[in-house]
């Protein structure tokens, strides 16, 4: 069972001072709807877990509940949504080719079946005393006249565990010919894909002192990363992935300007870098 860690959504009065200048950067490639439109994508049930009170150790069975809220994109002065809108959906809830409503309800259900317990559905709302549970959040974490930043952000927990898991998976959607996701090997080139955990590496033992000792041998799980509303191209490695649990997610930062050898002649136009390119 694949957890998250439960993120705060931001105030939609914020996304909105920036929906004129999107719109600018999308009208010009498309004659859909110029309207700028989050919907809020939720669902929710809470179960007991039949037979499940011995073999954990406690009173009585599991009463187990899950989540979803996604602020879902509808219109992005318009750019086309469609694939930023799937890829929110695969990387909150693992499922592909379906629309999101169906796939919230998918999700809840694999989620009662996913342990060998019969379950029992006492409602289909959270529950906040229930001895475990899984919480998925979706929200914009960063948005500029360039690009849009959407983080998925979830927690579980099983009862008897030492301590819950969560994790933070991001998408990250530039404004131009269209709309494109933009993913790792959209910015880099294959030869940079393969230097860059060296240089992760030595830039998060530079910052040791701050976030503790590392092992990054590799890029993130899923090729994880985010564009800060600094600027900087950040790589989010998970609990446990190149470090402990205590140390928290490990986030290695850097200004784009420094990666310019590693890009591609489209990242290097995208951050303004043609002349160090050249």
């Amino acid at each position: 069972m694949k957890h998250r860690n439960f993120g705060k959504m931001i105030a939609g009065a914020a996304v909105a001072l920036l929906a004129a200048s999107v719109v600018a950067s999308c009208a010009e490639k498309t004659e859909e709807s110029h309207d700028y439109v989050f919907e809020e994508l939720t669902g929710a049930a809470t179960y007991r877990l039949t037979g499940s009170a011995k073999d954990f150790q406690q009173d009585s069975d599991l009463v187990y509940t899950d989540t979803v809220s996604l602020m879902m994109p509808k219109a992005l002065g318009g750019c086309d949504v469609t694939a930023l809108r799937d890829s929110i959906i695969y990387k909150a809830l693992q499922i592909k080719n379906m629309p999101a409503p169906e796939a919230v309800k998918a999700w809840l259900d694999t989620m009662s079946t996913a342990m060998e317990y019969k379950p029992e559905k006492l409602s289909d709302h959270y529950t906040k005393d229930a001895s475990s549970y899984d919480l998925v959040t979706g929200y914009v974490a960063n948005l500029t006249p360039q690009l849009l930043v959407y983080c998925i952000s979830s927690e579980g927990y099983m009862a008897g565990a030492a301590h819950g898991m969560y994790a933070r998976e991001y998408v990250n959607y530039a404004f131009d010919n269209g709309g494109t996701i933009l993913t790792l090997d959209k910015l880099f080139t294959p030869e940079g894909l393969k230097e860059l955990p060296a240089r992760i590496s030595e830039q998060a033992e530079s910052m040791a002192d701050k976030i503790g000792t590392t092992t990054i041998t590799d890029l993130p799980c899923d090729n994880n990363f985010y564009i800060s509303s600094e600027g900087e191209i950040v790589f989010s490695y998970q609990p446990y992935e190149v470090a402990s649990y205590a140390q928290g997610i490990i986030d290695i930062p850097f200004y784009p300007y420094e990666l310019v050898s590693y890009m591609t002649p489209y990242a290097i136009n995208f951050f303004g870098l043609t002349d160090l390119g050249e």
